[in-house]
């Protein structure tokens, strides 16, 4: 291969980790979004238990851990994308010194 070619390769695993990193830039939003429905969930929750007769405060307080616990698998699911983003960043990393030692040898 030629070094041009190379070239090419390294601008376009260059181009791919940034994709990744804007990726990871979503997944961080969606997590803060999610976080801030968890916190104002968890409010309502609150006020509604405060309020209620006894015989309802027990589902209520069912009903928020359910959900407390459905958006914190959410934001684990977002964590996990986060991590998988940067494996991927890894990898092409090694991939573009790969092609730089190889241009080398060329």
């Amino acid at each position: 291969m030629g070094k041009e070619r190379y070239k090419r390769e390294i601008e376009g695993q260059k181009h791919r980790i940034e994709q990744e990193k804007r990726e990871i830039e979503i997944f961080r939003k969606k997590i803060s979004s999610v976080r801030e429905k968890k916190s104002r969930s968890s409010e309502r929750y609150r006020d509604l238990i405060s309020r209620a007769s006894k015989d309802r405060k027990v589902s209520l307080r069912e009903q928020k851990q359910k959900e407390a616990e459905r958006l914190k698998r959410e934001i684990e699911k977002y964590n996990d994308r986060i991590t998988r983003c940067r494996n991927e960043i890894s990898k092409r990393r090694d991939d573009i010194k790969d092609a730089r030692e190889a241009m080398r040898r060329a």
